[in-house]
């Protein structure tokens, strides 16, 4: 009988003992979570803090260079051939990487605005011309894909957040949006071009 009673206390020890474990387990996970979550809200303030500082900075530099060539410059990594642009020649600037999967889901939206007329270049700061070369062919983007670019506009949109578009009017820098292009832009630039927004 003593012997049952020692083992029956025994595994209960061990009962609890795991339970324990795995109660430790599980608020190191929840600690874990908590603090991925405290990260994740410190980037959203960074990169509002971030988009903040450059709309100011960007629309200084327009204001500055709106018929100034050394707004933006670069080699088109498509053709090769050289590319300069100013403030009042540009519509969208639209950062990019190689390796982002979300700047695909703008291309769609980005290539219709192209055939109406919208003007635009998309620019990255984290690839070499031969990649942007072979990414550009693999997508089939019809306007100028720049490997980082010179002047003020490349000095102060040198950011690896992607996907990000800049929205110019007549010089003019109105908008930065991260991530998927909004209704309310493609309303507003194909309206602006007498079309109907897809």
């Amino acid at each position: 009988m003593t012997r049952r009673l020692a083992l029956a206390w025994g595994a209960l020890l061990l009962c609890i003992g795991f339970i324990g474990y795995r109660l430790l387990e599980a608020n190191q996970v929840v600690v874990m979570a908590n603090d991925a979550l405290q990260d994740a809200r410190a980037s959203v303030r960074i990169l509002s803090r971030d988009r903040s500082i450059m709309l100011q900075q960007v629309r200084m530099a327009a204001r500055d260079a709106s018929s100034d060539t050394a707004f933006f410059s670069g080699r088109d990594a498509r053709t090769g051939s050289s590319i300069s642009l100013t403030a009042v020649e540009t519509d969208i600037v639209y950062i990019v990487s190689t390796t982002c999967g979300a700047c695909t889901v703008n291309y769609p939206i980005l290539k219709r605005w192209q055939r109406a007329g919208v003007r635009i270049v998309a620019v990255s700061y984290l690839d070499g011309n031969d990649a942007l070369r072979r990414y550009a062919a693999v997508h089939s983007l019809p306007f100028p894909l720049v490997a980082r670019g010179y002047g003020r506009l490349a000095r102060l949109t040198s950011i690896e957040t992607t996907p990000v578009a800049l929205h110019f009017t007549n010089g003019r820098l109105l908008n930065v949006y991260a991530g998927r292009i909004p209704e309310s832009l493609d309303s507003a630039l194909m309206s602006e071009r007498g079309q109907p927004p897809n």
